[in-house]
């Protein structure tokens, strides 16, 4: 099964599950933001199918998309690159896909 890691729920985020959801419905997906109030809401509407915080589960994901502030990107860039992901074998494959593939 697919999995999609989100880090960040706001406008973007949840904009950005809200269309997965609509194209791969089979697509697990696994939120993580800051706000536990919207972790809590995410997983009541359906959004997503778990959640955490920080990069909780992000290892698992086929793909991860960080959706927070720049400033915090940055900061999970740099936690990021000394996790082992499932994606990291995948990177340049992963920069190969176009916007009709979605």
């Amino acid at each position: 099964m697919t999995t999609v890691f989100v880090k960040g729920l706001g406008l973007i985020g949840s904009t950005l599950i809200r269309a997965i959801r609509q194209k791969h419905p089979q697509y697990r997906i696994v939120g993580s933001d800051i706000s536990t109030a919207t972790l809590d809401f995410a997983i009541e509407q359906g959004l997503i199918d778990d959640a955490g915080t920080n990069l909780y589960q992000a290892d698992q994901a086929d793909f991860i998309i960080l959706a927070g502030p720049v400033s915090a990107i940055v900061k999970d860039l740099h936690d990021l690159a000394t996790v082992r992901t499932k994606a990291r074998g995948d990177y340049y494959r992963c920069w190969q896909y176009q916007a009709d593939d979605y």
